[in-house]
């Protein structure tokens, strides 16, 4: 049933709506709809009928019940800091108070004294069909109607059909705005994010509303990079990014190509393929991975018979059902790799699918299901040529896949429509598995097979070099998109079939080693945005996935993820002397070491099997403390202003004495004059002013991630009310609709809000100054840098030194690049540049 609420002016003042005060928080509605009044009287009276549930300890925040709902009366934005000083409270809590009755009596000219805004809002709490009525705002006395509030409440008496709430989270209107405003999903073409921006490759720029995207409350700014469309957000980002992507999924809109790099070059279009095509299969491969790893210790114990890998049907019946079953379940993840790979080829490069499946699955025909020859063209090298499945094989089903794509489209150009749907798949099929099977699978297969080689001596090389070499490598592997296809192949070698590499303990101790680099950038750091990055990678990489690791922490500093590197070719090293052997069924991260085990116990004494387990922890304590100590020794922050400018004053003078004969005394005087301009401009007191903004901003940071987690935690506790409430609607038990319809209205986190946006307001008031400061700062020093540069490009005769301009550009945006506000411009100055 409907309820109505008369608010009146708490005192003399000009009223407004909610939208238009200056303070993003009320602005925004994240602590209600209401209204702000410019208070022009001394004492404040209840705005409402009802009862006095709380008064902050600040004394400057009031909430009163009336009619079931709550009311926040907040008496000015940053007062909070004001421990209470100009407040002086008349009513105590639990009253029940009126338009008539005096709540406080606050000094304003205190308050205005100290710079303070007492705009004081007004909000409702959230409820179901919550409308407001204005009858008066603008100039307004004390006790007049400012507007009548009509809301919904349950009615248990009634009969009525009570409907569960809908929820949507703050992230998920973020996400459907953003989809709307850039033009809808069919003006661009992918997306994905870094750690404070949404990058959207765009079609048409011309379809982006850029106004109407910069007014979203959490957008911070919009930066175009060519074709990307940078939305700046901040921590919140990948959020917002999760949103969208699930947003797109609801709409059953076919899913999109999310990739990594964003550059067009023929090697990042190689390496963007490679994460698309590999990506989607990563599940696939961890599951079947822990599956086989749950088998390995279910033989140990003796609970199952061991069956080797690849036994076909006909031969089963040697052993137990329980032991049967489970080898079936656990055996064909890996041992169908191939095809997984030919279908994600398919599904990333936009084909048909399940045509595409078809030729996949041709390809591990269950005659050639076992991945034997049915025909030897020639042995070259003691490697087979010729006909045969594809079963594990990765080369030659991506290939094929490449082949029915390519092939598919041309046959679809000249096809008459009529018969195309009859026709085209069957001719598609037909050609890419003929000269697949023909030509060149062989082909592929026998450079399959000689890097399977390759990896077999790699395996054999003395004192472990090989196991460190791959182990240093692995991570590099990674950002190619290479390092599944690798283990692919090693696999093929032999591992999947039951063999025990040394080498594969490369899998596990690559990932220990971005852990160690990770954990170090947590201790380091002084950027809560990298610290909470990594903590939200660190458990993920735990168990094996260290891509949010690599590309969140350790990449963007470069240092942390080649001495991740460095530390697992370390460990590598010790593996490899000790011998150490990973047998197939490793699962992924921790759970790897489940690959200590054998799959049949008669290969190992008990001895063997406790070294290969020792071995195995040494390696990876070596894994995680390395990178942890170089990472705590020598990792860098960001190049400090004063530092990077001497450095590339210092390479200035270098170049003038190497390509231009300068003699260190000829001529350099006004140039040296020149060049300590720069030098000053970011030491002494500024070099002072620029880490106490660096230091505010780094506070600003911690606060927005709380008030993220506030979100989110909010978004979570409604979401799951919301969710029971729909259960129950369906399921007809309107009771348990109206229980929690209630409780998700009860859902109130808005004294936290009020407290970190207090102290967000604080910090954004004392970084004002400063940032002004700095932008001038930064204008002058690029001012200067470029009449440097032009003058020493004139005193040369050259251009050599215009480049330079980008460097000089980093140097003094160190700061906000650090936090990824301003993107770092591509570094083209080489002193040995011709």
């Amino acid at each position: 049933m409907s309820k109505k609420i008369n608010v009146y002016a708490p005192c003399d003042g000009y009223v407004d709506k909610i939208q238009n005060i200056e303070d993003q928080t009320f602005a925004d509605g994240l602590l209600g709809d209401g209204f702000f009044i410019k208070p022009e009287s001394n004492k404040f009276y209840s705005p409402v009928k009802g009862k006095l549930t709380q008064i902050f300890n600040t004394k400057h925040a009031f909430y009163i019940s009336s009619e079931g709902i709550n009311i926040l009366m907040h008496i000015g934005i940053d007062t909070v800091k004001l421990a209470g000083k100009p407040f002086q409270v008349v009513a105590t809590e639990g009253s029940h108070v009126d338009q008539n009755g005096v709540l406080v009596e606050v000094d304003l000219t205190n308050i205005s004294n100290q710079k303070i805004k007492t705009e004081t809002p007004v909000v409702f709490q959230s409820q179901p069909g919550l409308k407001i009525t204005w009858i008066k705002t603008g100039k307004v006395k004390q006790g007049d109607l400012i507007c009548e509030v009509n809301f919904e409440v349950e009615d248990k008496t009634s009969n009525k059909t009570v409907m569960p709430v809908n929820f949507t989270g703050k992230y998920e209107t973020v996400a459907m705005e953003i989809n709307n405003f850039v033009g809808g999903k069919a003006n661009y073409k992918k997306f994905y994010n870094c750690m404070t921006r949404l990058r959207i490759i765009i079609k048409d720029k011309n379809a982006v509303a850029i106004d109407k995207i910069k007014k979203i409350s959490i957008v911070k700014g919009i930066n175009w990079n060519g074709e990307e469309l940078q939305i700046i957000i901040g921590g919140e980002v990948y959020k917002v990014r999760e949103a969208l992507e699930k947003y797109l999924d609801d709409l059953n809109n076919q899913q999109l190509n999310i990739r990594v790099n964003k550059s067009t070059t023929f090697s990042a279009k190689i390496l963007a393929a490679l994460g698309g095509i590999v990506t989607p299969i990563l599940p696939i491969l961890m599951g079947a991975g822990l599956l086989k790893a749950l088998v390995s210790v279910l033989q140990i114990s003796g609970a199952i018979q061991t069956i080797p890998s690849g036994t076909l049907a006909a031969n089963l019946g040697a052993y137990d059902l329980f032991s049967v079953i489970m080898y079936l379940i656990s055996d064909v993840g890996l041992l169908m790799i191939g095809f997984f790979f030919g279908y994600s080829t398919v599904r990333y490069l936009g084909g048909s699918t399940y045509v595409g499946g078809l030729v996949a699955l041709t390809l591990v025909a269950p005659a050639l299901f076992s991945g034997q020859f049915a025909f030897i063209y020639f042995t070259v090298l003691n490697v087979k040529v010729g006909i045969r499945g594809y079963t594990s094989s990765v080369v030659p089903q991506v290939g094929a896949a490449f082949i029915y794509f390519y092939f598919d489209k041309w046959v679809q150009k000249w096809m008459p429509k009529s018969v195309d749907i009859i026709f085209r798949p069957a001719l598609s099929v037909l050609f890419t598995t003929l000269i697949v099977f023909m030509i060149v699978g062989p082909i592929l297969g026998f450079f399959e097979a000689m890097v399977g080689n390759g990896v077999k001596y790699l395996e054999t090389a003395p004192l472990g070099i090989g196991t460190a070499v791959y182990s240093g490598l692995r991570q590099m592997l990674v950002l190619t998109g290479l390092h599944t296809t690798v283990t692919s192949l090693i696999g093929a070698a032999g591992w999947y079939s039951g063999q025990s590499f040394n080498l594969m303990m490369a899998v596990s101790l690559a990932v220990f080693g971005q852990i160690g680099s990770g954990v170090g950038v947590v201790v380091r750091t002084k950027n809560s945005n990298i610290r909470a990055a990594a903590y939200g990678a660190l458990p993920a990489a735990v168990f094996g996935i260290t891509e949010p690791i690599i590309y969140g922490v350790n990449l963007p500093k470069v240092r942390p993820f080649f001495f991740g590197c460095l530390g697992a070719a370390c460990a590598g090293l010790v593996a490899g002397i000790i011998g150490v052997n990973a047998y197939s069924g490793a699962g992924q991260g921790v759970l790897f070491f489940t690959g200590m085990f054998p799959t049949d116990d008669s290969t190992l004494t008990s001895a063997m099997l406790v070294k290969n387990v020792l071995g195995y922890v040494a390696s990876m304590l070596v894994a995680i403390l390395v990178p942890l100590g170089l990472v705590i020794l020598f990792y860098k922050e960001r190049v400090a202003e004063l530092k990077g400018t001497k450095k590339l004053n210092n390479l200035v003078y270098k170049v003038l004495v190497k390509k231009f004969n300068f003699s260190k005394n000829q001529d350099l005087e006004t140039l040296t004059l020149d060049l300590n301009k720069l030098t000053d401009c970011v030491s002494g007191e500024n070099s002072k002013k620029i880490k106490k903004l660096d230091t505010l901003f780094n506070k600003k940071v911690k606060i927005q991630i709380l008030i993220t987690k506030v979100q989110s935690n909010e978004d979570k506790i409604k979401e799951k009310f919301a969710t029971f409430a729909n259960k129950n609607y369906v399921k007809g038990r309107q009771a348990n609709v109206v229980k929690y319809n209630n409780l998700y209205h009860q859902v109130d986190f808005k004294k936290k809000y009020l407290q970190l946006n207090a102290e967000l307001n604080n910090i954004n008031q004392e970084m004002k100054e400063l940032e002004n400061w700095f932008n001038a700062l930064q204008a002058n020093y690029l001012k200067d840098v470029e009449s440097i540069l032009e003058k020493l490009n004139d005193r040369t005769n050259s251009k050599i030194f215009k480049p330079l301009v980008n460097n000089y550009f980093n140097v003094i945006n160190s700061f906000p690049i650090s936090y990824q506000m301003v993107e770092a411009l591509p570094i083209e100055f080489k002193l040995n540049k011709k």
